[in-house]
Protein backbone atom coordinates (compact mmCIF):
# COMPACT_ATOMS: atom_id res chain seq x y z
CA UNK A 1 0.00 0.00 0.00
CA UNK A 2 1.32 3.42 -0.99
CA UNK A 3 2.26 5.61 1.95
CA UNK A 4 0.60 9.00 2.32
CA UNK A 5 2.66 12.06 1.57
CA UNK A 6 3.84 13.65 4.82
CA UNK A 7 3.65 17.36 5.69
CA UNK A 8 5.94 18.36 8.57
CA UNK A 9 5.36 21.50 10.62
CA UNK A 10 8.06 22.80 12.98
CA UNK A 11 7.07 24.69 16.12
CA UNK A 12 10.18 26.61 17.07
CA UNK A 13 9.78 29.05 19.97
CA UNK A 14 6.20 30.34 20.30
CA UNK A 15 2.50 29.52 20.52
CA UNK A 16 1.99 32.13 17.79
CA UNK A 17 3.43 29.60 15.35
CA UNK A 18 0.88 27.00 16.45
CA UNK A 19 -1.95 29.50 16.01
CA UNK A 20 -1.09 29.87 12.33
CA UNK A 21 0.03 26.42 11.23
CA UNK A 22 -2.73 24.34 12.82
CA UNK A 23 -5.56 26.19 11.01
CA UNK A 24 -3.50 26.03 7.79
CA UNK A 25 -3.00 22.27 8.12
CA UNK A 26 -6.67 21.83 9.02
CA UNK A 27 -7.77 23.67 5.85
CA UNK A 28 -5.17 21.77 3.79
CA UNK A 29 -6.49 18.45 5.12
CA UNK A 30 -9.93 19.30 3.73
CA UNK A 31 -8.41 19.90 0.28
CA UNK A 32 -6.09 16.88 0.05
CA UNK A 33 -7.07 13.62 1.77
CA UNK A 34 -3.80 11.93 0.86
CA UNK A 35 -1.69 13.93 3.28
CA UNK A 36 -0.40 12.96 6.72
CA UNK A 37 0.36 15.85 9.09
CA UNK A 38 3.11 15.85 11.71
CA UNK A 39 4.00 18.64 14.15
CA UNK A 40 7.53 18.73 15.55
CA UNK A 41 8.06 20.73 18.76
CA UNK A 42 11.60 21.96 19.31
CA UNK A 43 10.77 23.31 22.79
CA UNK A 44 9.39 21.36 25.73
CA UNK A 45 8.18 24.57 27.39
CA UNK A 46 6.23 25.67 24.29
CA UNK A 47 4.63 22.22 24.10
CA UNK A 48 3.67 22.49 27.78
CA UNK A 49 2.03 25.89 27.13
CA UNK A 50 0.21 24.43 24.14
CA UNK A 51 -1.16 21.68 26.37
CA UNK A 52 -2.43 24.31 28.83
CA UNK A 53 -4.15 26.27 26.08
CA UNK A 54 -5.38 22.92 24.69
CA UNK A 55 -7.47 24.18 21.76
CA UNK A 56 -4.97 23.94 18.90
CA UNK A 57 -3.40 20.64 19.95
CA UNK A 58 -6.82 19.07 20.40
CA UNK A 59 -7.97 20.14 16.95
CA UNK A 60 -4.69 19.01 15.41
CA UNK A 61 -5.00 15.56 16.98
CA UNK A 62 -7.95 14.95 14.64
CA UNK A 63 -5.75 15.26 11.54
CA UNK A 64 -2.20 14.46 12.63
CA UNK A 65 0.32 13.58 15.31
CA UNK A 66 2.95 15.32 17.42
CA UNK A 67 6.63 14.41 17.74
CA UNK A 68 9.50 15.93 19.73
CA UNK A 69 13.25 16.45 19.36
CA UNK A 70 13.99 12.96 20.67
CA UNK A 71 12.02 11.57 17.73
CA UNK A 72 13.72 13.51 14.94
CA UNK A 73 16.41 11.04 13.86
CA UNK A 74 14.25 7.87 13.84
CA UNK A 75 11.41 9.80 12.20
CA UNK A 76 13.62 11.06 9.36
CA UNK A 77 15.26 7.68 8.83
CA UNK A 78 11.83 6.10 8.43
CA UNK A 79 9.88 8.77 6.57
CA UNK A 80 12.21 11.33 4.98
CA UNK A 81 11.46 10.19 1.43
CA UNK A 82 7.72 10.63 2.02
CA UNK A 83 7.98 14.19 3.35
CA UNK A 84 6.84 16.56 0.60
CA UNK A 85 6.77 19.81 2.58
CA UNK A 86 8.41 21.29 5.66
CA UNK A 87 6.91 24.39 7.31
CA UNK A 88 8.76 26.62 9.76
CA UNK A 89 8.05 30.07 11.22
CA UNK A 90 9.55 32.95 9.27
CA UNK A 91 12.21 34.19 11.68
CA UNK A 92 15.63 34.18 9.99
CA UNK A 93 16.83 30.74 8.95
CA UNK A 94 20.45 29.89 8.12
CA UNK A 95 22.21 26.91 6.63
CA UNK A 96 23.58 25.72 9.98
CA UNK A 97 20.21 25.65 11.80
CA UNK A 98 18.44 22.46 12.82
CA UNK A 99 15.39 23.33 10.70
CA UNK A 100 17.61 23.68 7.63
CA UNK A 101 19.29 20.35 8.36
CA UNK A 102 15.88 18.65 8.60
CA UNK A 103 14.80 20.18 5.31
CA UNK A 104 17.93 18.96 3.48
CA UNK A 105 17.52 15.46 4.95
CA UNK A 106 14.15 15.28 3.17
CA UNK A 107 15.14 15.05 -0.52
CA UNK A 108 11.65 15.64 -1.98
CA UNK A 109 10.52 18.38 0.41
CA UNK A 110 9.63 21.97 -0.38
CA UNK A 111 10.46 24.37 2.48
CA UNK A 112 7.83 26.98 3.37
CA UNK A 113 8.30 29.70 5.95
CA UNK A 114 5.04 30.77 7.56
CA UNK A 115 3.87 33.83 9.57
CA UNK A 116 3.98 34.32 13.31
CA UNK A 117 0.27 34.26 14.22
CA UNK A 118 -1.67 36.81 12.13
CA UNK A 119 0.45 39.88 12.73
CA UNK A 120 0.48 42.73 10.21
CA UNK A 121 3.99 43.91 9.31
CA UNK A 122 3.44 46.90 7.05
CA UNK A 123 0.93 49.06 5.22
CA UNK A 124 2.67 49.08 1.85
CA UNK A 125 1.64 46.32 -0.52
CA UNK A 126 3.44 47.65 -3.60
CA UNK A 127 6.27 45.69 -5.19
CA UNK A 128 8.16 48.30 -7.22
CA UNK A 129 11.04 48.80 -4.81
CA UNK A 130 14.17 46.82 -5.65
CA UNK A 131 15.43 44.09 -3.35
CA UNK A 132 17.86 45.40 -0.75
CA UNK A 133 20.85 42.99 -0.62
CA UNK A 134 21.88 44.18 2.84
CA UNK A 135 18.57 43.27 4.45
CA UNK A 136 18.10 40.18 2.31
CA UNK A 137 21.39 38.83 3.65
CA UNK A 138 19.75 38.42 7.07
CA UNK A 139 17.76 35.47 5.64
CA UNK A 140 19.64 32.63 3.98
CA UNK A 141 17.21 32.15 1.11
CA UNK A 142 19.05 29.05 -0.08
CA UNK A 143 17.49 27.23 2.88
CA UNK A 144 13.85 27.74 1.92
CA UNK A 145 11.66 27.94 -1.16
CA UNK A 146 8.73 30.19 -0.26
CA UNK A 147 7.61 32.67 2.37
CA UNK A 148 3.84 32.63 2.95
CA UNK A 149 2.09 35.91 3.85
CA UNK A 150 -1.28 36.67 5.44
CA UNK A 151 -1.97 39.82 3.48
CA UNK A 152 -0.88 41.98 0.56
CA UNK A 153 -0.02 44.68 3.11
CA UNK A 154 3.01 42.70 4.27
CA UNK A 155 4.84 42.75 0.94
CA UNK A 156 6.28 46.18 1.76
CA UNK A 157 8.05 44.77 4.83
CA UNK A 158 9.18 41.41 3.51
CA UNK A 159 10.36 42.51 0.06
CA UNK A 160 13.28 44.19 1.91
CA UNK A 161 14.23 40.95 3.64
CA UNK A 162 13.77 38.17 1.10
CA UNK A 163 13.76 38.03 -2.72
CA UNK A 164 10.34 38.99 -4.07
CA UNK A 165 9.99 35.82 -6.12
CA UNK A 166 9.67 33.69 -2.95
CA UNK A 167 6.72 35.68 -1.55
CA UNK A 168 3.31 34.02 -1.73
CA UNK A 169 0.16 35.63 -0.33
CA UNK A 170 -2.10 32.86 0.94
CA UNK A 171 -4.36 34.76 3.36
CA UNK A 172 -4.94 33.96 7.02
CA UNK A 173 -6.07 30.34 7.59
CA UNK A 174 -7.33 31.12 11.10
CA UNK A 175 -9.77 33.68 9.69
CA UNK A 176 -11.46 31.37 7.18
CA UNK A 177 -14.96 30.08 7.89
CA UNK A 178 -13.60 26.51 7.79
CA UNK A 179 -11.64 27.31 10.95
CA UNK A 180 -13.86 29.90 12.67
CA UNK A 181 -16.83 27.52 12.40
CA UNK A 182 -14.70 24.87 14.09
CA UNK A 183 -13.81 27.32 16.86
CA UNK A 184 -17.48 28.17 17.45
CA UNK A 185 -18.38 24.48 17.65
CA UNK A 186 -16.04 23.98 20.60
CA UNK A 187 -16.18 27.44 22.18
CA UNK A 188 -19.20 26.90 24.43
CA UNK A 189 -17.50 24.00 26.21
CA UNK A 190 -14.15 25.73 26.56
CA UNK A 191 -15.60 28.98 27.86
CA UNK A 192 -18.36 27.46 30.02
CA UNK A 193 -16.51 28.01 33.33
CA UNK A 194 -15.91 31.67 32.45
CA UNK A 195 -19.59 32.15 31.63
CA UNK A 196 -20.52 30.67 35.01
CA UNK A 197 -18.11 33.02 36.77
CA UNK A 198 -19.37 36.06 34.84
CA UNK A 199 -22.94 35.45 36.06
CA UNK A 200 -24.54 37.03 33.02
CA UNK A 201 -22.24 40.07 32.84
CA UNK A 202 -20.76 41.24 29.55
CA UNK A 203 -17.42 39.52 29.00
CA UNK A 204 -14.51 41.79 28.07
CA UNK A 205 -11.47 39.92 26.73
CA UNK A 206 -8.24 41.68 27.77
CA UNK A 207 -5.08 40.70 25.88
CA UNK A 208 -1.77 41.93 27.31
CA UNK A 209 1.90 41.56 26.45
CA UNK A 210 5.01 41.85 28.65
CA UNK A 211 7.19 44.91 29.05
CA UNK A 212 10.45 44.63 27.14
CA UNK A 213 13.33 46.74 25.88
CA UNK A 214 11.99 47.04 22.33
CA UNK A 215 8.23 47.59 22.31
CA UNK A 216 6.80 48.41 25.74
CA UNK A 217 8.38 50.41 28.55
CA UNK A 218 7.80 48.89 32.05
CA UNK A 219 6.22 52.13 33.31
CA UNK A 220 3.84 52.18 30.35
CA UNK A 221 2.99 48.53 30.95
CA UNK A 222 2.02 49.27 34.54
CA UNK A 223 0.02 52.33 33.49
CA UNK A 224 -1.97 50.31 30.95
CA UNK A 225 -2.78 47.56 33.46
CA UNK A 226 -3.84 50.03 36.17
CA UNK A 227 -5.96 52.04 33.73
CA UNK A 228 -7.92 49.01 32.52
CA UNK A 229 -8.70 48.00 36.10
CA UNK A 230 -9.65 51.56 37.11
CA UNK A 231 -11.95 52.04 34.11
CA UNK A 232 -13.88 48.84 34.72
CA UNK A 233 -13.82 48.49 38.52
CA UNK A 234 -16.94 50.62 38.88
CA UNK A 235 -18.73 49.12 35.86
CA UNK A 236 -20.58 46.23 37.43
CA UNK A 237 -22.12 45.08 34.16
CA UNK A 238 -18.73 43.87 32.84
CA UNK A 239 -16.57 40.84 33.60
CA UNK A 240 -12.88 41.09 32.67
CA UNK A 241 -11.05 38.03 31.37
CA UNK A 242 -7.29 38.61 31.27
CA UNK A 243 -5.41 36.54 28.71
CA UNK A 244 -1.71 37.22 29.15
CA UNK A 245 1.06 36.62 26.65
CA UNK A 246 2.68 33.19 27.18
CA UNK A 247 5.98 34.83 28.18
CA UNK A 248 4.39 37.43 30.46
CA UNK A 249 4.85 37.31 34.23
CA UNK A 250 1.53 37.65 36.09
CA UNK A 251 2.97 39.08 39.33
CA UNK A 252 2.19 42.75 38.66
CA UNK A 253 -1.29 42.07 37.32
CA UNK A 254 -2.24 39.88 40.28
CA UNK A 255 -0.91 42.47 42.71
CA UNK A 256 -3.06 45.20 41.09
CA UNK A 257 -6.11 42.93 41.24
CA UNK A 258 -5.78 42.26 45.00
CA UNK A 259 -8.24 44.96 45.94
CA UNK A 260 -10.72 44.13 43.16
CA UNK A 261 -13.74 41.93 43.82
CA UNK A 262 -12.87 38.57 42.30
CA UNK A 263 -16.42 38.22 41.00
CA UNK A 264 -15.58 40.80 38.34
CA UNK A 265 -12.53 39.20 36.70
CA UNK A 266 -10.53 36.07 36.04
CA UNK A 267 -7.28 35.02 34.32
CA UNK A 268 -7.50 32.44 31.56
CA UNK A 269 -5.33 30.29 29.25
CA UNK A 270 -8.12 29.85 26.69
CA UNK A 271 -7.18 30.69 23.10
CA UNK A 272 -7.96 34.27 21.97
CA UNK A 273 -10.44 33.22 19.30
CA UNK A 274 -12.38 30.91 21.62
CA UNK A 275 -12.54 33.66 24.22
CA UNK A 276 -13.71 36.30 21.73
CA UNK A 277 -16.50 34.06 20.45
CA UNK A 278 -18.43 34.90 23.62
CA UNK A 279 -17.04 38.36 24.41
CA UNK A 280 -18.82 41.71 24.22
CA UNK A 281 -15.57 43.34 23.09
CA UNK A 282 -11.82 42.94 23.34
CA UNK A 283 -9.16 45.26 24.69
CA UNK A 284 -5.71 44.48 23.32
CA UNK A 285 -2.24 45.77 23.79
CA UNK A 286 -0.45 46.01 20.42
CA UNK A 287 -1.09 42.49 19.11
CA UNK A 288 -2.68 40.36 16.40
CA UNK A 289 -5.36 39.46 18.95
CA UNK A 290 -7.08 42.55 17.52
CA UNK A 291 -7.83 40.70 14.30
CA UNK A 292 -8.39 37.41 16.16
CA UNK A 293 -11.21 39.25 17.90
CA UNK A 294 -12.72 40.50 14.64
CA UNK A 295 -12.55 37.02 13.12
CA UNK A 296 -15.05 36.00 15.80
CA UNK A 297 -17.22 39.10 15.19
CA UNK A 298 -16.12 40.77 18.42
CA UNK A 299 -15.31 44.54 18.22
CA UNK A 300 -11.75 45.50 19.11
CA UNK A 301 -10.15 48.28 21.12
CA UNK A 302 -6.39 48.73 20.99
CA UNK A 303 -4.95 50.16 24.22
CA UNK A 304 -1.24 50.86 24.01
CA UNK A 305 1.46 53.48 24.57
CA UNK A 306 4.00 53.85 21.79
CA UNK A 307 7.56 55.12 21.84
CA UNK A 308 10.22 55.55 19.18
CA UNK A 309 11.86 52.17 19.61
CA UNK A 310 10.44 49.44 17.42
CA UNK A 311 8.82 52.01 15.15
CA UNK A 312 9.33 50.03 11.93
CA UNK A 313 6.19 48.18 13.09
CA UNK A 314 4.36 51.44 13.91
CA UNK A 315 3.05 54.35 11.93
CA UNK A 316 4.09 57.92 12.87
CA UNK A 317 1.23 60.37 13.38
CA UNK A 318 1.50 63.13 10.79
CA UNK A 319 3.28 66.21 12.14
CA UNK A 320 4.67 64.46 15.20
CA UNK A 321 8.07 62.94 15.87
CA UNK A 322 7.00 61.29 19.14
CA UNK A 323 3.49 59.94 18.55
CA UNK A 324 2.69 56.74 16.74
CA UNK A 325 -0.22 54.54 15.70
CA UNK A 326 -0.27 50.86 14.94
CA UNK A 327 -1.05 49.46 11.52
CA UNK A 328 -4.23 48.03 13.06
CA UNK A 329 -5.45 51.52 13.91
CA UNK A 330 -4.45 53.06 10.56
CA UNK A 331 -6.24 50.26 8.69
CA UNK A 332 -9.46 50.80 10.66
CA UNK A 333 -9.34 47.46 12.48
CA UNK A 334 -9.86 48.86 15.97
CA UNK A 335 -10.72 51.80 18.16
CA UNK A 336 -7.43 53.26 19.39
CA UNK A 337 -6.66 54.54 22.90
CA UNK A 338 -3.36 55.43 24.57
CA UNK A 339 -4.51 56.78 27.94
CA UNK A 340 -7.22 56.15 30.50
CA UNK A 341 -9.52 58.93 29.26
CA UNK A 342 -9.37 57.67 25.68
CA UNK A 343 -10.12 54.13 26.86
CA UNK A 344 -13.20 55.38 28.72
CA UNK A 345 -14.32 57.20 25.56
CA UNK A 346 -13.83 54.08 23.46
CA UNK A 347 -15.97 52.00 25.82
CA UNK A 348 -18.72 54.64 25.81
CA UNK A 349 -18.55 54.69 22.02
CA UNK A 350 -18.97 50.93 21.95
CA UNK A 351 -21.91 51.06 24.33
CA UNK A 352 -23.71 53.49 22.02
CA UNK A 353 -22.67 52.20 18.58
CA UNK A 354 -21.42 48.61 18.97
CA UNK A 355 -23.11 47.18 15.86
CA UNK A 356 -22.06 50.07 13.64
CA UNK A 357 -18.46 50.00 14.85
CA UNK A 358 -18.27 46.22 14.44
CA UNK A 359 -19.60 46.51 10.90
CA UNK A 360 -16.92 49.10 10.04
CA UNK A 361 -14.14 46.99 11.56
CA UNK A 362 -15.34 43.85 9.76
CA UNK A 363 -15.30 45.69 6.44
CA UNK A 364 -11.71 46.77 7.09
CA UNK A 365 -10.88 43.18 8.03
CA UNK A 366 -12.15 41.84 4.71
CA UNK A 367 -10.18 44.48 2.81
CA UNK A 368 -6.94 43.61 4.60
CA UNK A 369 -7.13 39.81 4.64
CA UNK A 370 -9.54 39.00 1.82
CA UNK A 371 -12.16 36.29 2.08
CA UNK A 372 -10.44 33.31 0.51
CA UNK A 373 -7.51 31.16 1.55
CA UNK A 374 -5.18 30.41 -1.34
CA UNK A 375 -3.78 27.02 -0.38
CA UNK A 376 -0.59 25.78 -1.95
CA UNK A 377 -0.96 22.54 -3.92
CA UNK A 378 1.83 20.29 -2.71
CA UNK A 379 3.73 18.45 -5.46
CA UNK A 380 4.80 14.83 -5.21
CA UNK A 381 8.39 15.98 -5.03
CA UNK A 382 10.42 19.19 -5.08
CA UNK A 383 11.62 20.25 -8.53
CA UNK A 384 15.21 20.10 -7.29
CA UNK A 385 16.15 17.22 -5.01
CA UNK A 386 17.86 18.27 -1.77
CA UNK A 387 21.20 16.70 -0.95
CA UNK A 388 22.02 16.47 2.75
CA UNK A 389 25.59 16.78 3.96
CA UNK A 390 27.24 14.81 6.73
CA UNK A 391 26.86 17.93 8.90
CA UNK A 392 23.07 17.90 8.38
CA UNK A 393 22.73 14.35 9.66
CA UNK A 394 25.19 15.04 12.47
CA UNK A 395 23.16 18.07 13.58
CA UNK A 396 19.97 16.01 13.57
CA UNK A 397 21.62 13.18 15.52
CA UNK A 398 23.13 15.50 18.15
CA UNK A 399 19.79 17.29 18.69
CA UNK A 400 18.06 13.92 19.11
CA UNK A 401 20.58 12.71 21.68
CA UNK A 402 20.69 16.01 23.60
CA UNK A 403 16.92 15.99 24.04
CA UNK A 404 17.24 13.02 26.40
CA UNK A 405 19.30 15.06 28.89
Amino acid sequence: MKRKRIVLGIIHTSLGELQWIVPYFYCLSKQDKNLEFVLLFFSKSVFSKAQSEEAHLKEFSQIGRVIHKKDILPFLLSYRKNIVAVYKDFWPIHRHSLASAIRFCCPKATMYLYPHANAIYSLDGTVEKKDDPVLISKHDHECFDYLLLNTQCDIGYWRLRVPQNVLKIVGSPAYQSTWTDKVRETASVKISSIKRQSEGKKIVAVFTRPADSEFLDPNDYQYLIRSIIEVFVSKREYFLVFKQHPREDSTYLLNELKEVNNSSYCLSDISPMHLCSEAYCSISFWSSTITDSLAMKCPAVEFFRYHQRGNDKWYPIKGSVKEYKSFYSVLGLCLAASNKQQLEMAIRNLEKNRDKLLSQQMLAMSQVFGNELRLESLPERHEKLATPTFSDWLRVAISTVKSYF
